[in-house]
């Protein structure tokens, strides 16, 4: 085994690996055919990108009150799943299948999606030759979720923040897909990350913050009719508006209730396991806005203005000072 395979076999569950090593070197034989990224099937899933702590949570429990749109608790590992399977793409389907949901039934989260994959992975083993593509499974994936929890919708989404690293790939995968930037002031999120331990530390978290943005908005210029920026002040200031406008651009059904709508936040899955997330369950409020303002001590905001203030200007907040 070569080396790049000593490294790759590390990301593969020890059941998968009999025959592994064999089955790579017979791909670059060329003894398999590559299976494709997609085949022009037209999928339009919704992807909620940005920084954490910005809001998505929230945006995702109202998109899904509409019930035309089902959107899981998060990922953590799309893109990652996309660059294995472009490396591996020769591999027979049912090694690819059982490499793909591997990682979303063991990521670390896994456990707030409370669906067994073994019947999806059965189903996905069986598909015809002609219609395999990574895309399709995925699309398989996050329907079967929707089925299997008894939700009501046409499309799907994917709110996971840590996809801005991964939005060429997700693009790649997905070219017909529609991505919502949810765009909160970097100094609230920064106090919200660090008082629910998500970052370790304010700079961290300023530096979390500053790339996410600069990424998404960078993927946004480049793709400007598949991407909407929808920022958490108006999102909670005029919700009825912000989401009616949003719900034009993804071509979904808007419903006023949609904003009001409560009684689906704990079934969501990781709603009502993390503490962070309990806010959601509650009715939309701006009282959070200005908080990591106010919070801030001097200190901190001379610290995190060298790191943030660029991006914050950029983006129409205030500099920190």
């Amino acid at each position: 085994m070569r080396h790049g395979n000593k490294r790759m076999s590390r990301f593969v569950p020890a059941w998968l690996m009999p025959g592994y090593d064999l089955l790579v070197r017979a791909g670059r034989w060329g003894l398999t055919r590559p299976v494709p990224l997609h085949r022009g099937e037209g999928f339009r899933p919704v992807f909620l990108i940005g920084s954490g702590r910005s809001g998505n949570t929230l945006l995702r429990r109202i998109l899904q009150a509409g019930r035309d749109l089902h959107i899981p608790p998060e990922t953590f590992v799309l893109g990652r799943v996309i660059r294995l399977f472009l490396r591996n793409r020769h591999l027979p389907w049912d090694h690819l299948v059982r490499l793909v949901m591997g990682w979303f039934a063991f990521h670390q989260a896994a456990e707030t999606f409370g669906v067994p994959l073994h019947p999806l992975v059965q189903e996905l083993l069986e598909m015809p030759r002609e219609q395999r593509s990574l895309a399709r499974m995925l699309d398989a994936f996050y329907r079967y979720h929707g089925t299997e929890t008894k939700q009501t919708f046409v499309r799907w989404g994917d709110k996971t923040p840590y996809n801005t690293f991964a939005l060429d790939w997700i693009r790649r995968t997905f070219p017909d897909a529609r991505f919502v930037h949810v765009l909160r002031d970097g100094a609230d999120v920064v106090v919200s990350y660090v008082r629910a331990s998500l970052q370790p530390d304010v700079e961290s978290a300023a530096r979390r913050w500053v790339r996410s943005v600069r990424l998404a908005r960078s993927f946004a210029r480049r793709h400007p009719r598949q991407c909407r920026e929808v920022r958490y002040e108006d999102l909670v200031t005029q919700p009825e508006a912000t989401v009616e406008s949003l719900c034009r651009f993804l071509d979904i059904r808007y419903h006023p209730e949609m904003i009001t709508r409560l009684d689906h936040a704990d079934a969501m899955g990781d709603v009502a396991r993390y503490e962070h997330m309990k806010n959601v369950a509650r009715p939309v409020t701006a009282d959070s806005i200005g908080r990591g303002r106010r919070t801030l001590d001097a200190a901190d905001r001379a610290r995190l203005g060298k790191i943030m203030n660029r991006t914050l200007v950029a983006c129409g907040y205030e500099p920190l000072r």
